[in-house]
């Protein structure tokens, strides 16, 4: 059973930079289970830097990311791209699709990658459902 009054997903004390851009200075989340979150903000605030931090693209110069109450910022690179792959996903702002399939092809992908071609078409089917994209399918 969850508990979901524990984090799903956390941060503390985040901080990035890009030269003498400070991108993140010491940001604390915590995102619960069943959560839903937009991160807003102006041109260069940091969103991205922390959605990337918070997804293990990029490690942040201080702090930690904790996934499930464990920590994933300090994994290798490898294993945090295999942390995105199963386990984490983002809606990129620019709609980083592969072109060349349908949306339900693209929504499958990770689960065909991982060797779960058999339910890859019907959870895709209900995740299009909750996100209300089902449609289009």
């Amino acid at each position: 059973m969850t508990d979901h009054s524990a984090p799903l997903l956390s941060a503390r004390g985040l901080r990035l930079s890009y030269g003498d851009t400070r991108a993140l200075d010491g940001v604390d989340l915590d995102l619960l289970p069943g959560e839903r979150v937009a991160v807003m903000g102006a041109s260069g605030s940091g969103k991205s830097s922390l959605l990337h931090c918070l997804a293990g693209v990029v490690r942040p110069q201080q702090g930690e990311v904790r996934f499930r109450g464990e920590r994933v910022d300090d994994r290798s690179e490898a294993a945090r791209s295999a942390l995105r792959l199963t386990s984490l996903g983002m809606v990129f702002q620019f709609g980083d699709l592969v072109p060349e399939l349908t949306l339900l092809e693209n929504v499958m992908l990770p689960l065909q990658l991982t060797g779960r071609r058999r339910e890859a078409r019907p959870a895709a089917l209900e995740l299009m459902e909750r996100l209300g994209v089902a449609h289009v399918a």
